[in-house]
């Protein structure tokens, strides 16, 4: 209610404190001059507990430590104390308030008090209740007054608000009830407890009983502001712990959206990669065997040139398309490699010899050290060739014209070393793992060189770690780059995407001779060399 309340309620207030009232005055006045001590002491009890209710935030009620007493005065000496002793308490919590007197509701409070306990001291004497009785014989009549007490007192506070606030009846009768009950609930009990106590021991009982309640009351009064802030943070972290479990739950969410979305994508790419593939083998094809049928019959040397030169770019789209087919199925994991017993030393030597008219053509020297003692390995030898043919190709590409590339076999009791290594710019230190990454490419501006990467080192990468060894770039002794092959002599697959295996009609193909071009067409066209078991190599040191 407002500190100016409305006319009606203060209407409603005088009709209460009226009818208290009349109450009071035809209440019996024998108890008050029989037992004027014991009624002082009680109603200095009540005045001390009524200055300080207990608050239980958990349940969202406030119990009025004032009930219990005026149950016991009303058990023990009638109506009219008990009503005097309820006013000392209601007169004890509004002293004790630090808030202001507000006049109607303190009036109010002292009429619903009087009027209310005046009810229950009716119902409790129509049930047979009177002071003096045993305890066990006051039960149900104390029980059915405080039933009493509490539907008056309830009616009369649901009463006011709704007069002040306008609000429904019901609904905040409800809020009241809850409000309210524990208080009640507790009362009773507690006022039986304290009859009990006033018949063994007297009036000394309830003075004794002073001083373990102004402990308790002393205790709670310390330790209700710790309380209180210990529930404030126990609710600040379980709202932290919602706010963390609500991003959790978007993050997971964005998580699997995203996750979805690659796996969209990597399908996507699957898909696009086999349609490439299928578009443009067979016509490559083609366009490959009609320009060999033209060099064949054509004997004039420009045209030838010209040939040679569609002839090689072609042999270049070849090996892109064969580069990231393989390269997606190895990533699928969907093959296995061939594991056959060879000499590692006569398929360098053949890949070496292949390559030979290339480089001589281009100007750069082609250098083989080798052991004399013949080698064991197991291994995919075609796949293996197709290694060895790239890293040449890209040692051609990036080697200065008069310099000297140089493929080296180092044999050891369990693994067996294949270098690569030529005289050109090298490779920086911080681009040596990039160069294997597909499409990646490295800027070289103090050498005012751009090594763009197609798939070829992609290709070795994937190939060589399929066989359980490893490939790293590396600087060249002198200067230059330097690719380092390592393969386990036992030849055991790595557990990772491998290869597919190549038709046996393919491995054993005879080599076609190696073409012969011009090195300032070869430059132009980034033109390699023949493969000799399969169209697939890479032009390019990255």
């Amino acid at each position: 209610m407002r500190k100016t309340a409305p006319k009606r309620v203060w209407g409603f207030v005088l009709v209460v404190d009226s009818l208290a009232l009349v109450t009071l005055w035809l209440a019996p006045v024998e108890p008050l001059t029989e037992s004027p001590g014991m009624i002082l002491l009680l109603m200095a009890l009540t005045a001390l507990v009524g200055t300080r209710p207990v608050r239980l935030k958990w349940l969202g009620v406030k119990i009025a430590a004032t009930h219990p007493f005026i149950f016991c005065a009303l058990a023990v000496l009638g109506a009219g104390p008990a009503m005097l002793v309820g006013l000392a308490g209601i007169l004890g919590a509004q002293l004790g308030s630090r808030k202001p007197l507000v006049p109607v509701h303190f009036t109010f409070n002292m009429g619903a008090s009087a009027l209310s306990t005046g009810v229950a001291a009716m119902v409790f004497t129509v049930l047979g209740g009177a002071p003096g009785q045993p305890v066990l014989s006051l039960i149900v009549p104390l029980t059915a007054a405080t039933a009493a007490f509490f539907a008056t007192n309830s009616g009369l506070v649901t009463s006011v608000i709704v007069l002040d606030k306008r609000q429904r009846f019901y609904e905040t009768w409800i809020k009241t009830f809850r409000w309210t009950i524990v208080t009640y609930v507790a009362g009773m009990p507690l006022a039986v407890l304290m009859i009990f106590m006033l018949d063994s021991m007297g009036p000394w009982g309830l003075v004794l009983g002073i001083p373990p309640t102004w402990m308790i009351l002393a205790y709670y009064r310390a330790n209700k502001e710790k309380a209180e802030e210990q529930q404030l943070r126990i609710k600040e972290i379980e709202a932290l712990n919602a706010h963390l479990e609500q991003r959790v739950e978007e993050r997971t969410h964005d998580l699997q959206e995203a996750l979805a979305q690659v796996k969209e994508l990597q399908s996507l790419k699957a898909t696009l990669t086999q349609t490439l593939v299928h578009d443009l083998k067979n016509p490559l094809a083609a366009v490959a065997g009609n320009l060999d049928l033209l060099e064949m019959q054509n004997e004039n040397e420009r045209v030838l040139r010209l040939v040679r030169r569609s002839r090689a770019g072609a042999d270049r789209l070849q090996r892109m398309i064969m580069d990231l087919m393989d390269i997606a199925r190895m990533e699928e994991g969907r093959f296995t490699l061939s594991q056959e017993r060879l000499n590692p030393c006569t398929l360098v030597a053949k890949a070496f010899e292949n390559a030979e008219v290339s480089f001589e053509q281009q100007g750069i020297h082609l250098e083989l050290r080798q052991p004399d003692e013949p080698c064991i390995l197991r291994a995919d030898p075609t796949v293996l060739h197709r290694v060895l043919d790239n890293l040449l190709a890209n040692a051609l590409r990036y080697s200065p014209k008069g310099g000297t590339v140089t493929v080296a076999i180092i044999p050891d009791a369990e693994t067996f070393e294949i270098t690569v290594s030529d005289q050109g710019t090298g490779i920086p230190a911080e681009f040596r793992e990039m160069v294997f990454e597909k499409y990646a490419q490295v800027e070289l501006r103090d050498a005012g060189l751009s090594i763009n990467r197609g798939l070829g080192l992609t290709f070795c990468q994937l190939a060589i770690e399929a066989h359980g060894g490893k490939i790293i770039a590396e600087e060249a002794p002198g200067g230059g780059a330097m690719f380092r092959v390592t393969l386990p002599v036992g030849g055991e697959a790595a557990a990772k995407p491998v290869l597919p295996q190549v038709p046996v009609e393919q491995r054993d193909a005879p080599a076609p001779a190696p073409q012969a071009v011009d090195a300032t067409t070869a430059r132009q066209d980034e033109a390699a060399f023949t493969d000799t078991s399969a169209p697939v190599r890479s032009n390019q040191q990255g």
